[in-house]
């Protein structure tokens, strides 16, 4: 549906205000309305046209203090959104790295045979996954709205994050990470960390995208 501006609502006010008096005067050419001079007559169309001018103003300031205010609102909500996506960004990359962190301190200490801290890992497996839970509803929370960009590239490189990270944490899961070896692990966390640093950038990129101001 088609939307009008505030100028067309003025307008449209206008021509309907302007045809009550040229009916009246059509009716009064036809002696349907009796005047007794025409000084009356002219001091009814400058009241008339007088209080269309003031009120087409009045409208038009109205209208265009509403929206202003809403623009500005929406404006505001964006710039809110922005901030919170880099923020939880952040803190799912700060997960992430942690995680591959304590990977690796407990499966030294398993091959050492001094295994512990599972229940450790497992609350950073759980802490990562929460970060990514909150990433992903909040990118999809505006996904369809053609107001924001790049939602979509930062979704893509989450879903590979997650990806790789499925190869070391399945294991921990199961109770067979002690057969993940050392080089499935460093190609692993080398290909996660060239992903982060894409995430970082994308981010970055999401930011100057949607701050701009439209």
């Amino acid at each position: 549906m088609k939307k009008f501006n505030i100028a067309t609502y003025v307008l449209i006010a206008i021509l309907v205000f302007a045809f009550i008096p040229m009916g009246i005067a059509f009716l009064v050419s036809f002696n349907f309305i009796n005047t007794d001079t025409s000084n009356e007559w002219i001091g009814f169309w400058g009241g008339y046209l007088g209080s269309i001018i003031g009120g087409a103003i009045t409208l038009y300031v109205l209208f265009k203090t509403l929206l202003d205010g809403k623009k500005l609102q929406k404006r505001e909500e964006k710039l809110k959104y922005c901030d919170q996506i880099v923020e939880v960004t952040a803190e799912y990359n700060r997960k992430v790295s942690l995680l591959l962190m304590r990977i690796i301190d407990f499966h030294i200490a398993l091959s050492s045979k001094k295994p512990n801290g599972l229940e450790e890992l497992f609350g950073y497996i759980y802490g990562m996954e929460k970060s990514k839970f909150i990433l992903t509803v909040m990118l999809y929370s505006n996904e369809m709205d053609e107001e924001y960009e790049r939602i979509e590239e930062i979704k893509n490189i989450v879903g590979r994050i997650q990806s790789l990270l499925e190869i070391v944490t399945k294991p921990v899961i199961d109770g067979t990470i002690a057969e993940l070896t050392g080089k499935v692990f460093d190609e692993v966390s080398k290909k996660v960390n060239e992903e982060q640093e894409k995430l970082l950038e994308e981010t970055i990129n999401f930011l100057v995208a949607n701050k701009r101001k439209k």
